[in-house]
């Protein structure tokens, strides 16, 4: 079993949103209740700092970043 912590590339959006709507489904992690599209996804979080860990070439989990405000 091969574990690689990885950039986001375009071509793991079906499995990050798959993993955002699962945690969405909680309702413990945000205010919505359905996933974004990838274009209101990537409006939302920075471009830096977005990860995926990959068990045997396949997304298992993500870190990703969002801006928050210079209060």
């Amino acid at each position: 079993m091969t574990h690689n912590i990885d950039t986001i590339f375009g071509n793991d959006w079906p499995e990050v949103r798959s993993i955002y709507a699962a945690r969405l489904s909680t309702g413990l992690t945000a205010f919505a209740s359905t996933p974004p599209t990838q274009s209101e996804w990537n409006a939302s979080h920075l471009f830096v700092g977005r990860l995926v860990a990959r068990v045997d070439g396949t997304v298992r989990g993500l870190a990703v970043l969002t801006p928050a405000a210079d209060t």
